[in-house]
């Protein structure tokens, strides 16, 4: 229950006064006004002024409530007895607390109509949030606390809930409105409560000197104190477009340091106990960083206490390199043996009660390699240079961009570690715009989310799905979801164009029309009526992209990294824009197209000339691929071309007289045979043969915990332990998503392995879906190349189309680099460009269905949709293969 204290001992001060300050720092003009209308506020304030501070800097607060949006609507329909639904439909509007504000007053006519609420109650009511995870429990606390708000105060308590009051204030204009320096304060200590107090107590003073160059970082200090286990706010970069202006900023001379594609993580020791946080500074998850502990301990002995600055990251145990960003949370699901989890620590705060803040960065790297050692693969220190000519620092910034990494930091030479500061330069590929714009066409659009919704009260489409026609498929892609590049009057006019040419679908998948491929992570709330009247738009991005990030995307696996519309093109229609393959062909041939691999980071290219570490590097060990030493410094050299990928592709054990090759340079394979049972049987076999590699043999599940098609059972019958790990899987729920894959290890002689992949791709039709199977195929041949295996599939009836399509859909997951040879058997039956159905089939279908529907032919259904209503689950599915099978198409409900 919640806590309702009296007035005469609750003096934090009352809600309803907070409320009308919220009102009127909203309604203020500009930055200014917002702090002077605080700093006169707080003069008059007798309550607690932590309080105060804390909820209006709520976005700070790292408090979870395990309540958003949904879940908020889902427990107000409860609390008031209304219609879900009803509440659903406002809240489409874009203002969640709004909508809550307005069910109130129309539902609970009996609510308070003066606030009583103050500052502590809330509080407390908020701690409670925290510790409830039911929702019966959630809806028992929402029930007592809101019997005693006015609508205002639950239209405020619920915009603290989601961590944003809207009303555009941070922390440097609220701290500065108690103190000139309040701001600077918190950015070293990064303690609200700190800071309040010391203002109170009038101990707040600065002795910061404001003279000095921005690049050098050298604007003093405070007098707060630096201790562990309390985060401290990370040192930041900010951007720059060109090399040159690297120089311009730091003029004294900078270094240049690699800039890993992982999770920043601080690291606090105090004896044997550790804690880490993020660039956000909360603590990190457990799983991420219990394997590092002990690492750390083994790589700074003489540390008693220790802060390290650093990045969290995946590394390839075989080719010693960075894997890219996101893969960390795939080790957590797939715990892939050839990958550890490793810490770069490129910078030291605290060692053994010294701060060293105020040290320059070229001591603190000193004492960094002092005190800390390099564990192959599980610490490391990062790779800094001294640059001296910009074309050292060209040739840097190529060999980032040739292995995939995110780029570079620049830092100033002498330079301090300032907290929060943006005194570092970061150069990214992204800041550089790609060779040439695209086209595109507007497919949909979305209601505006957190920064696009703060000027989106009456909900203001903002953010929209542009997408590109593919010949081949002959259907409409997505590329990319776009939401810069147009002002606020622009967003109104296209808001009457909305509501006259497209559909709400309000995100539902079953809505969307076959001619259109959209994923459905990607279903807008609004679809275009009739592609003829699409708007077409000139996009342009910092690269086109191959990234796991943007596998939602269809257009052949290419998205662009950070969209903008550059212009809205009203002198071309959808016949002109740039299509599928012409996007392909510019990815192509863009020089920063980003490619997210770990093989192509480990390809070697040139050092910069004369670059040389402001101290000596710990010894690599002899295993590691590391970097050519630098070259002399006249020697104007071009980075040499990639040196090719060590995986090769190994070839598999096969009888030439048993399948015949396709013709085609696509990288998987496709190979025919009369006799499915020896191809089965040849797959199944597992071999003591050291020369042979690993296979990973696929079979396709369900998101219903069942292994489907002809091959599953001819593997359940030799290896019953994928079926029954993933009914278990399905059980308790963490294998329920298409997409997903689960491997399972079913077989190991001598060096060889063979693994049993599920892949969840079946859809309610009862066949594979594309998006699906392309997911689970980017996945797989992840999986496969940490495992040095050939990936097998065998396609039966499961693939509805053509075996090019199915050919297609894995090309575009993968790439050269993989070194995974992929192979794909099948009898050539299963392709829909076939006129008749094979005989055994048609027998099969004949079995199936009790000769009721008689002789097929693949001509039956064509041009014909088919709802199966009131039929059971497993009739459904082999009802939708024959109308599929026979030219037509199954949808799950009408429309």
């Amino acid at each position: 229950l919640v806590c309702v204290m009296s007035k005469a001992k609750d003096k934090s001060g009352s809600f309803y006064r907070f409320c009308q300050l919220c009102d009127e720092i909203e309604a203020k003009p500009s930055y200014n006004d917002k702090t002077e209308a605080i700093s006169e506020f707080v003069q008059k304030f007798k309550g607690d002024v932590y309080l105060l501070m804390k909820f209006l800097l709520c976005k700070y607060d790292q408090r979870v409530y395990n309540i958003r949006e949904k879940q908020l609507v889902k427990l107000m329909s409860r609390y008031l007895q209304c219609s879900h639904q009803d509440l659903l439909e406002d809240l489409e509007k874009g203002d969640h607390s709004q909508t809550c504000k307005s069910f109130i007053m129309q539902y609970k006519r009996d609510h308070p109509r003066r606030s009583s609420l103050t500052l502590k109650m809330v509080d407390q009511f908020l701690e409670q949030l925290t510790t409830a995870t039911k929702e019966d429990d959630q809806l028992d606390i929402i029930s007592n606390f809101f019997d005693l708000c006015t609508p205002e105060d639950v239209r405020y308590v619920t915009k603290i809930m989601d961590h944003d009051l809207k009303i555009n204030i941070g922390p440097k204009f609220a701290l500065n409105a108690l103190h000139p320096k309040g701001y600077e304060a918190y950015k070293n200590s990064n303690d609200l409560e700190l800071i309040v107090n010391r203002w109170q107590n009038h101990t707040l003073e600065s002795v910061i000197d404001d003279s000095g160059p921005v690049g050098s970082g050298k604007k003093g200090k405070f007098t707060t104190n630096v201790s562990v286990m309390t985060p401290i706010k990370p040192m930041l970069a900010r951007k720059v477009s060109s090399l040159a202006e690297c120089f311009k900023r730091a003029p004294g001379g900078i270094f240049a340091e690699i800039k890993y594609d992982g999770e920043r993580i601080q690291i606090h020791k105090d004896g044997d106990e550790f804690k880490c946080f993020s660039r956000n500074l909360k603590p990190v998850q457990e799983w991420k960083v219990k394997e590092v502990y002990g690492y750390i301990k083994k790589a700074a002995p003489k540390a008693e206490s220790i802060i390290l600055d650093g990045e969290l990251l995946l590394v390839d145990t075989k080719t010693h390199q960075p894997l890219p960003f996101g893969t960390l949370n795939v080790h957590k699901k797939n715990n892939f043996a050839g990958a550890n989890v490793c810490v770069y620590i490129f910078d030291i705060c605290y060692l053994n009660g010294n701060v060293l803040l105020e040290d320059t960065i070229e001591d603190r790297r000193t004492t960094m390699q002092k005190y800390v050692k390099v564990i192959p693969d599980r610490v490391e220190v990062s790779e800094l240079y001294e640059i001296k000519e910009e074309s050292d620092l060209q040739v840097l910034m190529k060999r980032a961009m040739k292995e995939g990494l995110e780029g570079l930091v620049v830092k100033a030479l002498g330079g301090p570690y300032s907290p929060n500061a943006r005194h570092w330069f970061k150069l990214k590929k992204d800041y550089f715009d790609m060779a040439d714009t695209v086209d595109l066409v507007v497919l949909g659009a979305y209601y505006g989310k957190g920064v696009q919704a703060r000027a989106t009260e009456k909900g203001l489409l903002s953010v929209f799905l542009m997408g590109s026609y593919d010949k081949e498929s002959k259907q409409w892609k997505t590329v990319c979801k776009v939401g810069n590049g147009h002002d606020e009057a622009t967003l109104k006019k296209l808001q009457k164009s909305v509501a006259k040419n497209f559909d709400k679908i309000s995100k539902d998948p079953s809505k969307v029309p076959s001619h259109m491929d959209i994923h459905r992570q990607n279903v807008p709330d609004f679809l275009i009526k009739d592609i003829k009247t699409a708007p077409v738009w000139e996009i342009k991005g910092a690269s086109f992209s191959t990234s796991q990030n943007h596998s939602v995307h269809t257009a052949g696996g290419i998205s662009i990294r950070f969209p903008r519309v550059e212009k809205i093109r009203d002198d071309k229609d959808y016949n002109s824009h740039t299509t599928v393959e012409e996007i392909l062909e510019l990815a192509s041939l863009d020089p920063i197209s980003y490619v997210n691999n770990a093989n192509e980071r480990a390809k070697q290219v040139n050092s910069p000339s004369q670059l040389r570490s402001p101290s000596p590097s710990p010894s690599p060990s002899p295993k590691r691929s590391r970097s050519k030493s630098p070259a002399p410094k006249n020697a104007k050299k071009e980075p040499k071309e990639p040196v090719a990928s060590t995986s090769k592709p190994r070839k598999q054990k096969r009888t030439r007289e048993e399948f015949e090759e396709p013709d085609g340079e696509s990288p998987v394979r496709i190979y025919t045979s009369a006799n499915m049972k020896k191809a089965q049987k040849d797959i199944l076999q597992t071999s003591a043969d050291n020369s042979l590699d690993s296979k990973v043999i696929v079979q396709f599940g369900t998101t219903t915990g069942t292994n489907e098609g002809d091959f599953a059972k001819v593997l359940q019958k030799k290896w019953a332990k994928p079926a029954k790990k993933l009914k278990s899987n399905y059980k308790i729920g963490s294998l329920s998503d298409l997409g997903c894959i689960q491997p399972v290890k079913v077989d190991q002689r001598a060096t060889m392995k063979v693994f049993v992949v599920t892949a969840i791709s079946i859809g309610e039709s009862g066949s594979i879906e594309v998006d699906a199977l392309k997911d689970c195929a980017k996945k797989i041949f992840n999986f496969a190349q940490l495992k040095g295996a050939s990936v097998h599939f065998l396609v039966d009836s499961l693939w509805p189309s053509s075996l090019r399509s199915f050919q297609v859909a894995l090309s575009s997951q993968l790439n050269e680099e993989h070194g995974v040879h992929v192979m794909v058997y099948t009898d050539g039956q299963s392709n829909s460009n076939s006129n008749e159905v094979p005989k055994a089939k048609k027998a099969k279908t004949e079995e199936t269905t009790n000769s009721s529907l008689g002789n097929l032919t693949a001509k039956l259904f064509a041009s014909v949709n088919v709802v199966f209503d009131g039929f059971p689950e497993n009739e459904k599915k082999k009802l939708a293969r024959i109308v599929t099978k026979c030219g037509g198409s199954v949808s799950p409900s009408w429309v």
